[in-house]
């Protein structure tokens, strides 16, 4: 079973303008779970106000969007990358 780890850090900008958001990091013992990185994208998207005429909106979105579509090779992926230990320096 693996082990959940949260931290939460407050301070981040966007377009400038400083705000606050809780930021979750978490550190999972068995390795990165592609649901970990969709939710935390999903956050992200969440927190940038709908605009489609907004780049980083519109990216967000569809980059969320293609990721949840192609989740079996996202999940491949972020497995090849666990084994790399790309996730290693993630905080505990």
């Amino acid at each position: 079973m693996s082990s959940v780890n949260l931290r939460r850090k407050s301070a981040c900008f966007h377009r400038n303008q400083p705000h606050r958001r809780p930021i979750v990091t978490i550190a999972l013992s068995s390795g990165m779970k592609a649901e970990t990185l969709l939710a935390e994208l999903n956050r992200l998207r969440q927190d940038v106000p709908k605009d489609p005429s907004d780049l980083e909106w519109v990216t967000l979105h569809h980059v969320f969007c293609f990721v949840s579509y192609k989740m079996g090779d996202f999940q491949k992926y972020v497995e090849e990358e666990t084994k790399k230990g790309s996730f290693d320096k993630l905080e505990d």
